[in-house]
């Protein structure tokens, strides 16, 4: 009987350690898929910021665009060569 006892124990030892293992398992997992979202998030910040950027350039061209025509339409009327 004593050693169908410690057979038991040994074996539940054994689960346990298994079941710690799969644990360890499932956190690193975690751990790497946090790692993994927080990259995408500093990644879609930065394609935020980026884009922005671009709008605001995008304008900046367009006030000059606006800027050069009105004033190269004031030179024809001043000028009569339109």
């Amino acid at each position: 009987m004593r050693l169908t006892g410690k057979n038991e124990v040994d074996r539940g030892v054994i689960a346990i350690d298994e079941v710690n293992n799969a644990f360890l398992k499932i956190k690193e997992s975690i751990d790497r898929t946090i790692e993994k979202i927080n990259k995408i998030k500093e990644d879609a910040q930065r394609a935020s910021d980026n884009i922005q950027k671009a709008l605001r350039d995008v304008q900046d061209v367009a006030s000059i665009s606006e800027e050069f025509a009105a004033t190269a339409f004031r030179n024809c009327y001043i000028l009569d060569e339109c």
